[in-house]
């Protein structure tokens, strides 16, 4: 129907063909994420996060979200989880601190030991110094 120029009713969707709904790759393994949307025409952007208590290798969350249009083509950012790891060497220095610092803590036993113990601590920490310190929290 025409009014003065106007037109009403349906018309084509040639701008909405394009469009393709994110799906929710939240929770997946980073390549079958890769696959889910690339297999839709998105590409794929992939991000790195540390998430303490969440596994590593998964997709945490996702940008645009899922359910939303979004045109062939287009970019999904997807974030995996990395959280930093400790070489063995590590954690055995840092388990040595512990165990010293558990007899400071123990009923008085460890006054007598207390020498015994800070040597402990001082080797375990010069040790790490020398090193360079303790590994690096930042994420690849």
């Amino acid at each position: 129907m025409t009014l003065q120029g106007l037109s009403f009713g349906t018309r084509g969707t040639s701008g909405s063909a394009n469009l393709v709904m994110v799906p929710d790759v939240e929770g997946l393994d980073p390549g079958d994420a890769r696959k889910e949307l690339e297999d839709r025409g998105f590409r794929v952007v992939l991000l790195y996060v540390e998430a303490p208590g969440e596994p590593d290798d998964s997709v945490t969350s996702q940008r645009p979200e899922k359910d939303e249009p979004r045109p062939r083509g287009s970019s999904v950012s997807i974030f995996v989880v990395k959280n930093p790891t400790m070489s063995a060497d590590w954690t055995a220095r840092f388990d040595q601190i512990d165990g010293a610092l558990a007899l400071l803590e123990s009923d008085g036993k460890a006054e007598s030991r207390k020498k015994e113990i800070l040597d402990a601590i001082d080797a375990a920490t010069t040790t790490i110094t020398k090193a360079g310190g303790p590994p690096s929290k930042s994420t690849p």
